[in-house]
C-alpha cells in the first residue's frame, strides 16, 4: 500500500467514524433522528460534516503526517480501516455494520477522541 493509498484509507475510516458518532449523538438527543426520511437527512448531513471536518480541518494535517501502522493497534486499524472500505463497496448490509463497529473499535484502541 502506497502512502497516499494508507492516508486515504484512514481519512475514509474517520469520515466513517465522525459520522457515526454524530448520528449516535443526535439519535440520543433527539429519538425522531432514528427513522425515516428526518434519519435519512441527518445521515446525509452528518455524512457532510464528518467529510468537512476530516477533508478542511486540522485532521488534514495529522492525517497526513501521522502514521498509524507503527503500533499492533495501528495496524489493526489499518486492517479494520479496508476491510470497511471493501464492506462499503459490497452493498451487504450486515457486512457494513460488522466493518463499521470493527473501524470503530479498532480507533478507539489506537487514539483517544476528545474535545
Amino acid at each position: 500500500m502506497t502512502r497516499d493509498e494508507y492516508i486515504a484509507a484512514i481519512k475514509s475510516a474517520a469520515i466513517t467514524v465522525i459520522k457515526a458518532d454524530i448520528v449516535s449523538w443526535a439519535v440520543s438527543v433527539f429519538p425522531f433522528f432514528g427513522a425515516g426520511p428526518l434519519g435519512l437527512v441527518l445521515k446525509i448531513f452528518s455524512g457532510s460534516i464528518a467529510k468537512f471536518i476530516v477533508e478542511k480541518g486540522e485532521a488534514e494535517a495529522f492525517f497526513k503526517y501521522i502514521d498509524f501502522r507503527t503500533t499492533a493497534q495501528g495496524r489493526e486499524f489499518e486492517k479494520a480501516a479496508l476491510r470497511n472500505i471493501e464492506a462499503q463497496k459490497s452493498g451487504d448490509k450486515d457486512a457494513k455494520i460488522k466493518a463499521e463497529t470493527y473501524l470503530i473499535d479498532s480507533l478507539r484502541a489506537v487514539v483517544r477522541i476528545a474535545n
